[in-house]
């Protein structure tokens, strides 16, 4: 058996001990979806990926291919919801060579951490390490200028023998905010939330936010100069963009203050940005060299969705499934997305069953041609397609693993609580029983059907602004819900996913890990095994 670490057998005690006797559904299925959410998710916990990353031999530091001279010269900073337990591992490693470091993370993280017993997440005692909270509700605070100012120290001060180690994960943006002179925090946070509240992109909102900002947009690593730079990065935006993690501490900024002015034109929200933000946009001051040299900096995405994707696929085959992974790079509507899953996994249901268009399940409701855009639309690659054929091809009854990561969005159009998996899971349901229209139990022989399973899960343990990250559903859910008097389309309507979850079938379907130390956005397990 692998070795699991102290973390990794609480995340898979956590979700594997869940109660699976799941009324009308298969136990084997959930538990099979449980274990490769497991595994994607231990594979970027912070031990795993400092390990992996980093390599100590003797007085040598080795990173993907580099080396650095080790002699109690290693300066730390950090910032970002999961660089506390990435903080813990590199001391861990490089432990007398650690001379000073700072990290800014969340209000209240460690009292959480602490309170949910995951104390190897946890600097230990007598650490180096100097931890700094702050960003209440994810938004700059004077405690994270306060952070900011005191990780800017620690750089400015690292001479041309030293060595820094940056550490970055999402969340970093509002955890180090570092105003130019000319714009204050109250003004800088009014300009990006005007702009967000306006539609502007997360690679617009960036572009701005660099141009008003001491550290971001590669001045972190300007301001390191001569020491090397080390930057550990946990993506959690599709794509891994590397400027627009944290907003690019350490990685050159391409653009200009006259990009960051079109963008606000484009817009249309000139008139609400404060004096000081257009006056500091405009002058010459602002512009930063493009020419400025980065050599002395080297940028490691330590894990990302695609790292996680690749192991969840190595647990489905160890369980006897085909994986295929659809995309790391999902995003959209959570409810369009179901869709798409319900549709797809109906369709390929038929197919391994050879029905063809004569199936029961009436085909044309399917509309496969909807099911191409779909796919398209939601950012599904282009080479799953054929990867679908040729499993269908080759080994129609074997079962399917379906893989995707990335990050939904959902529209609030009511009061309730839930998160965007939840939402996810139950609107995935309801297209099921669209498309299946079993009235009862008794109308479905489960011996004649697919198994097909979906979950739906946030890797860093929290689904919105509740205590489950995820969950899971069937295309019999809505059915027994209904008999159980639960009116699925108002608990959707409601943004209420939550509290259907925590009712239906006294909750066996939620998903709740604790906080895992990680973030690399959604996984999401689609099951489809022929019976």
């Amino acid at each position: 058996m692998r070795y699991l670490n102290k973390i990794q057998v609480r995340l898979f005690r956590s979700v594997l001990n869940l109660p699976i006797m799941m009324k009308g559904f298969p136990k084997c299925i959930s538990s099979d979806a449980k274990q490769i959410f497991e595994a994607a998710v231990a594979a970027v916990l912070p031990h795993q990926m400092i390990s992996r990353s980093l390599v100590v031999d003797g007085s040598r530091l080795l990173v993907d291919g580099c080396s650095y001279t080790l002699d109690r010269n290693v300066h730390m900073v950090g910032f970002g919801k999961a660089v506390i337990g990435m903080a813990r591992s590199v001391e861990d490693m490089l432990g007398q060579h650690l001379v000073k470091s700072v990290i800014s993370v969340p209000f209240g993280i460690q009292d959480s951490l602490r309170s949910s017993g995951q104390l190897d997440l946890l600097l230990k005692q007598g650490s180096k390490v100097k931890v700094l909270e702050g960003a209440v509700d994810n938004l700059p605070d004077e405690s994270a200028v306060q952070a900011a100012d005191e990780i800017a120290a620690v750089v400015e001060g690292v001479g041309e023998d030293d060595v820094l180690i940056v550490l970055v994960s999402g969340g970093g943006s509002a955890l180090l905010p570092s105003p130019l002179p000319s714009v204050s925090l109250e003004d800088k946070l009014q300009a990006t939330t005007t702009l967000a509240r306006k539609g502007a992109t997360i690679q617009e909102l960036n572009t701005v936010r660099k141009k008003l900002s001491k550290l971001k947009g590669g001045g972190l690593a300007q301001l390191a100069k001569p020491a090397k730079v080390i930057t550990l990065i946990l993506s959690d935006i599709i794509g891994d963009p590397l400027d627009l993690i944290a907003s690019g501490p350490t990685v050159q900024d391409t653009s200009s203050p006259d990009d960051a002015l079109a963008i606000i034109s484009r817009l249309g929200v000139e008139s609400l940005m404060p004096h000081s933000v257009l006056e500091t946009l405009k002058s010459p001051a602002t512009k930063r060299q493009l020419e400025e040299d980065f050599s002395h900096v080297q940028n490691v995405v330590v894990g990302s969705n695609k790292m996680a994707l690749q192991k969840g696929c190595e647990k489905a085959k160890e369980v006897g499934y085909q994986p295929l992974i659809m995309s790391s790079k999902i995003h959209g509507e959570a409810r369009g997305l179901a869709e798409l899953y319900a549709n797809l996994s109906m369709l390929i249901k038929l197919l391994i069953e050879h029905r063809g268009f004569s199936a029961s399940c009436d085909m044309r409701k399917l509309e496969i041609e909807n099911i191409v855009r779909l796919m398209s639309e939601f950012g599904v690659c282009e080479t799953f397609s054929n990867q679908l054929q040729e499993y269908l091809r080759v080994s129609p009854h074997k079962p399917l693993c379906l893989i995707a990561g990335g990050e939904t969005t959902v529209t609030l159009s009511g009061n309730g609580k839930g998160g965007r998996n939840q939402e996810l899971a139950l609107a995935t349901a309801i297209h099921w029983h669209k498309i299946f229209q079993p009235t009862g139990m008794a109308d479905v022989d489960e011996n004649k059907v697919c198994q097909m399973i979906l979950l739906s899960a946030g890797t860093d343990g929290q689904d919105g602004p509740t205590d489950a990250t995820g969950a899971m559903s069937h295309p019999l859910q809505v059915s027994q819900a209904i008999q159980e008097n639960l009116n699925h389309v108002e608990f959707l309507d409601n943004n209420d996913s939550y509290t259907f979850y925590s009712v239906f079938d006294n909750g066996l379907y939620l998903i709740k890990t604790g906080l895992t130390g990680t973030n690399v956005m959604d996984l999401h397990i689609l099951l489809i095994k022929p019976v």
